[in-house]
């Protein structure tokens, strides 16, 4: 969902293709990382949240998901200002 907002932010911040691939980098590994991570303890995460009643652990898991992401949605801006070019006429 946000991927695309902090995506454009970094060509914005850096002209220098170089610097951009050191910045992003980390970044995207990060990301896989706590995708891998999220995966691999949904289970039981859901099992210690819901107890015997694994689904509602997972309904819950995936509700807490739900806010998180669109808190990070919508609060994710860019405050970067333009500048103006002067026009020839």
């Amino acid at each position: 969902m946000q991927t695309i907002r902090v995506n454009s932010l970094t060509g914005r911040m850096i002209n220098s293709l170089v610097e951009r691939t050191v910045l992003t980098t980390p970044r995207m590994i990060l990301v896989y990382v706590g995708i891998l991570l999220s995966i691999s303890w949904a289970t039981s995460l859901a099992a210690a949240i819901g107890g015997e009643n694994q689904a509602f652990g997972f309904q819950i898991y995936a509700a807490v998901s739900l806010v998180l992401n669109l808190v990070s949605f919508f609060t994710v801006r860019e405050r970067i200002r333009l500048k103006r070019e002067k026009t020839r006429h």
